[in-house]
């Protein structure tokens, strides 16, 4: 299956709530992952991904998302937006250091560094 021609579909499928991309040789997610605003569960795992768009923000539902064993060393400070994100796996993930403190704490302290970082790049505005 050729996943340029399935995933530009696949964003204009507005009330998918779970997508499974794991596996897939992908190596950028399309900003337009940010249109499917009704996302709860995402899996990105086991790809050669090395970024998350920004505007995975726009996906204020999500409640998972599968980074596990991709090559993300940080994550956009727009994440903060994610209120309702209970899971976020990134093992097996290059982290950067502050990131990995991080992850190792909990989703708790995830959600406050983004919002951190959040709150920073509005005060620098």
């Amino acid at each position: 299956m050729n996943l340029d021609v399935v995933l530009p579909h696949v964003f204009k499928m507005q009330n998918l709530c779970r997508l499974d991309l794991s596996f897939n040789n992908l190596v950028r997610l399309d900003p337009a992952i940010g249109d499917l605003t009704n996302l709860t569960i995402l899996w990105l795992n086991d790809n050669p991904l090395r970024e998350v768009p920004i505007e995975i923000s726009k996906c204020h539902k999500l409640k998972e998302l599968d980074l596990k064993n991709t090559y993300v060393i940080s994550l956009p400070r727009e994440m903060a937006n994610l209120t309702s994100m209970l899971m976020l796996n990134l093992d097996g993930c290059p982290m950067k250091e502050t990131l990995a403190n991080t992850y190792t704490s909990g989703m708790a302290s995830i959600h406050e560094d983004f919002r951190r970082k959040e709150d920073r790049k509005h005060y620098k505005e």
